[in-house]
């Protein structure tokens, strides 16, 4: 099977799962450069999967549709009718938070995480609770090391700078990320292994209490931390003024 990260509207990322000509595609927000992609590589697309119900995730599947009529959209009411039409097996999981129905997708090791997980960052809460946010970010925190990292948006440098005024610090990843942007790369996928060692929203080390606590958090357990992380981004302002905040 393989994975096209699709690049839509303003930051967003479609993805299109493809085997013997057979198509699968998660959050179509935009159907234009979707069907270009169809088109180009002459896939025919059975299954329209959606990790929540948001018009950037969603608002393209109307087209899609008018070009293939016959396609499946699977959301949290009826993800157990998947078709077994791929060659990999796709794994559903509830994963909300950010929205009260989330879903996420697994297949051949890529984890497909809507707006549940960023690189280096996280989806805020709406629609979900505190505690759907804190089971979430457990769940993602023990799964299997090897996964991919397969995002709905392109956040990562707003993740990096965010990271690095929690932590104060400047690391690889973040002169990484600067030289990918300035190069016009996707940042994304990543591997799972390596979003647990960065991600603030995922670190679990002695480290994220002592930087919560130079910032005037005196955090006693780690949820206590997302929890507090999560309010710091969601009033967080950088100086990247190109990058929504989400």
């Amino acid at each position: 099977m393989n994975v096209h990260a699709v690049k839509i509207l303003h930051d967003n990322y479609s993805w299109v799962l493809e085997s013997n000509q057979i198509a699968f595609c998660i959050d179509p927000g935009e159907a234009a450069p979707i069907l270009d992609l169809l088109n180009r590589n002459k896939l025919i697309l059975k299954c329209i999967l959606l990790t929540h119900e948001h018009e950037d995730h969603c608002g393209g599947i109307n087209d899609l549709l008018k070009k293939f009529p016959h396609c499946i959209v699977i959301n949290d009411k009826n993800y157990e009718k998947i078709p077994d039409i791929l060659d990999q097996k796709i794994m559903v999981y509830k994963t909300p938070g950010h929205t009260n129905n989330h879903l996420s997708f697994y297949s051949n090791h890529h984890l497909f995480s809507g707006d549940s997980l960023f690189h280096l960052g996280c989806g805020r809460i709406f629609s979900g609770t505190a505690d759907d946010f804190l089971n979430t970010l457990s769940f993602y925190e023990n799964f299997p090391h090897e996964a991919l990292l397969c995002c709905a948006h392109e956040y990562s440098l707003e993740g990096a700078y965010f990271s690095n005024w929690i932590f104060n610090k400047i690391d690889n990843i973040y002169l990484d990320l600067i030289k990918s942007y300035q190069l016009k790369k996707q940042t994304i996928p990543v591997s799972l292994s390596i979003e647990k060692k960065i991600n603030p929203f995922l670190r679990t080390d002695p480290f994220l209490f002592k930087a919560l606590a130079q910032h005037g958090f005196d955090c006693s357990t780690l949820s206590e931390a997302r929890l507090t992380l999560r309010k710091l981004k969601d009033t967080y302002q950088s100086n990247v003024v190109f990058l929504s905040k989400k």
